[in-house]
């Protein structure tokens, strides 16, 4: 099925502008889907969303915590992560993303030095808040499991009438830092870098210019900027589901199962991907009618004909069926790797980025690119190449 590019989206310069749009343009239309142990598979429409975070947004209020507020999230990805999320910045806060793969001791020092006031938590990540409350984090009050998250939207919805109004009119401009969020520490200790609102805005729009559309599927750490602007808000502005992968191990059947046309990913997993179809291809006597299939469809290319999903249609049920382009960043992704991937007609959409840059800085386009290249700057980026 074509597809266009994105043009026609509202922009907004603040994510609560984008957030509340995202829920009233989706409606009733599927969010997000995902597994419980307690519920198995469940959806949340667009509609479901804002009434959960409108209800958390209120609960924040009723404890205190609302513009200017500092809030920490530590759990593996979930959909409650994204809801404290989106409450958390419409409500003026600024939310501090922990990467739950951290010891306690660095848990607990991200937590002091950002001046947390309020941490929510997974229980898988009990153990760490337990010891950030016993070394006594200076400002950090209150604690919140999500295991517990009924009980917020509950509290919420039963909060005064105020809490709810002090929420849905709490004022955030462009230039209030939206997030705290701390890099991978590979040039020393990890350091807080400041991203207002306009930031990551502007990345979100910028990405979506070579975004083909259709709905992903989500197994980046929520804590990485990346899996914000292909993702977490990509998904609002586009009216568009996403399955929350919660299971690494799970990833072939999640990506079978939800049929994504898209979704973001390091080069660890598209060599992942390229591996598994050149040792199927192996295993079943199938190699040399694969590298066959390759030379066919890229002469079929040269005559302007498309036919690598009728060649390699096999190959794409395995995926899903769906899938037209993996967005990769975050390492390095061998050309060779990039360029069969292309062939069998999945397109890989490569770039380069860093935290302080919200993060993506260049991509390369549906249409522009080159392979080992990491793409052109993004229209919202500057670049300098010096030396």
């Amino acid at each position: 099925m074509p597809r266009v590019y994105h043009s026609d989206f509202p922009i907004f310069p603040t994510l609560k502008g984008l957030i509340l749009d995202g829920f009233e343009r989706g409606g009733d239309k599927p969010l997000f889907v995902f597994r419980t142990e307690k519920d198995g598979e469940r959806t949340k429409t667009f509609r479901e969303v804002r009434e959960d975070t409108f209800a958390l947004g209120a609960f924040l209020m009723s404890e205190g915590i609302g513009k200017g507020s500092h809030v920490a999230i530590l759990s593996e990805n979930r959909y409650f992560w994204n809801v404290a999320y989106y409450a958390s910045v419409c409500a003026g806060c600024t939310v501090i993303p922990l990467d739950t793969g951290l010891t306690a001791e660095d848990i607990y020092r991200e937590l002091a030095d950002c001046g947390a006031e309020a941490l929510f938590y997974s229980p898988e990540q009990a153990a760490k808040a337990e010891y950030a409350r016993s070394k006594n984090v200076p400002e950090l009050t209150r604690y919140y499991c999500a295991a517990e998250e009924e009980s917020f939207y509950a509290a919420g919805k039963a909060a005064p009438e105020d809490c709810l109004d002090r929420f849905v009119n709490a004022e955030v401009g462009p230039e209030d830092i939206a997030c705290v969020v701390y890099t991978s520490g590979t040039t020393g200790k990890t350091k807080g870098v400041m991203l207002t609102h306009k930031n990551i805005c502007a990345d979100v729009y910028s990405l979506l210019h070579i975004n083909t559309g259709g709905h992903g599927i989500g197994f980046l750490p929520l804590n990485h900027t990346y899996s914000w602007v292909t993702g977490l808000f990509a998904a609002l502005v586009k009216s568009e589901w996403g399955y929350i992968c919660t299971d690494l191990n799970r990833i072939y059947k999640d990506i079978k199962e939800y049929r994504p046309y898209q979704f973001a990913a390091v080069p660890m997993v598209v060599e992942m991907i390229y591996q598994n179809i050149i040792m199927t291809a192996k295993r079943k006597g199938n190699y040399e009618k694969l590298m066959r299939g390759i030379e066919m469809s890229r002469n079929f290319m040269l005559s302007g004909y498309d036919a690598r999903r009728e060649i390699f249609s096999e190959i794409h049920e395995s995926l899903g069926g769906n899938l037209e382009c993996i967005f990769c960043g975050g390492a390095y992704l061998s050309p060779e790797t990039e360029e069969f991937m292309f062939d069998i007609g999945i397109r890989i959409v490569t770039g380069y980025g860093l935290t302080e840059c919200s993060p993506c800085v260049t991509c390369s386009g549906q249409y522009e690119y080159k392979f080992g290249s990491a793409g052109l700057p993004l229209d919202c980026c500057e670049i300098k190449i010096k030396d």
